[in-house]
């Protein structure tokens, strides 16, 4: 038969499919029959997938067997974590924090946007409010100088210019919010964590706006804990679980932490002289792990340094969305009050001046 094919799971459904999977586990629902019955309610990409892993099970493949035959619509990184789930008999347990893991991340995904959403709306109504001024403004303007017999000075003869060549420039800064909006959305959608992304294409331009450079470092790092922990508490081995977290967490840096410490700790090296080359981690998060390592206590260090890491990363995106109305006040809404200012108040003063002249 053929199988009904749809786009990769985002980070938004990831956590609605863990959660039915567990669901179904934990009530002794067979699987194939609770995944067909879970599938058959939608035609989306959770409702598919469930159908495509309902009839592999009917095959005679195992539920890890089927994961892995989804390929590229299943993340690396969550299907090593459920095939270990799968093994040792947890597969709830591993679905349940792979859940949170994804919750948590679109909750700071959220933050973030939020902190950009601000300056592109002041952006769009300064634009659209200026065009709206020329459009209408401007031709009174111009009859005013008429019936008055004035002649029209230079800076009227541009905002006449800018009128009558209006539908040329207009549409420029609407499109541009939109097509920035639209391209920020489209290549961070479900990047924040399970999937990966490139560390230049995606942040290079946003790298200029502050406190952005920050949230990310410590967003991908308190991934790569979290999730190099959830690895480790599923006994997957620490060399394959550090390049998994490193993988699904999107970071160049990251990666070569975790090919240091998977090299080092197949040479038989200790966390700590894999850890004692480079300075991609913070000195903090470095003597953390070492520590963990240590006293025996790696998978609830990890975990810790994830949740502070992420709290770091949390009150920056607050320090951002406090500040960029505040930026944006001085710098595009000041630009916008002097464009209203030079296009009313300068012709308007042009005018009376004129007047006073031809005044007996």
């Amino acid at each position: 038969m053929s199988e009904a094919r749809s786009k990769p799971l985002s980070l938004q459904e990831l956590p609605l499919l863990n959660q039915e999977i567990a669901a179904l586990v934990r009530a002794g629902v067979p699987l194939e029959s609770g995944l067909a019955m879970a599938g058959a309610s939608g035609g989306g990409a959770q409702e598919v997938l469930m159908l495509r892993l309902a009839q592999r099970l009917r095959e005679g493949h195992s539920f890890a067997d089927a994961l892995h035959s989804e390929g590229g619509d299943l993340p690396r990184m969550y299907r090593a974590v459920v095939e270990a789930g799968a093994r040792m008999g947890r597969l709830p347990e591993a679905l349940e924090s792979l859940a949170t893991f994804a919750q948590q991340t679109l909750q700071l995904r959220r933050r973030i946007d939020l902190a950009l959403m601000y300056p592109a709306l002041v952006l769009l109504m300064a634009g659209v409010l200026f065009a709206w001024l020329v459009a209408f403004w401007v031709p009174r303007l111009s009859d005013a100088f008429f019936w008055l017999q004035v002649p029209e000075t230079n800076w009227v003869r541009r905002l006449v210019w800018l009128q009558q060549h209006l539908w040329s420039w207009s549409w420029i800064i609407p499109a541009g919010v939109f097509v920035l909006g639209g391209w920020w959305w489209f290549s961070t959608r479900g990047r924040y964590g399970l999937k990966g992304t490139t560390e230049t294409t995606t942040w290079s331009a946003f790298r200029v706006l502050p406190g952005i450079s920050s949230i990310v470092a410590n967003f991908r790092r308190a991934n790569f804990c979290d999730l190099l922990a959830m690895l480790l508490d599923h006994q997957v081995p620490l060399p394959e679980a550090a390049m998994l977290a490193a993988e699904a967490a999107g970071d160049r840096s990251l990666r070569r932490v975790a090919s240091r410490i998977a090299d080092g700790v197949r040479a038989g090296n200790s966390l700590a002289n894999c850890l004692a080359v480079g300075r991609e981690l913070p000195p903090f998060v470095s003597w953390m792990l070492i520590c963990g390592e240590r006293q025996g206590t790696l998978i609830s260090t990890l975990r810790q340094v994830a949740e502070v890491l992420r709290q770091r990363a949390a009150a920056d995106s607050d320090w951002l969305r406090i500040m960029l109305p505040t930026v944006l006040v001085v710098g595009v809404g000041g630009t916008a009050v002097l464009a209203y200012a030079l296009a009313v108040f300068v012709p308007m003063s042009q005018l009376l001046r004129a007047l006073g002249e031809f005044s007996p």
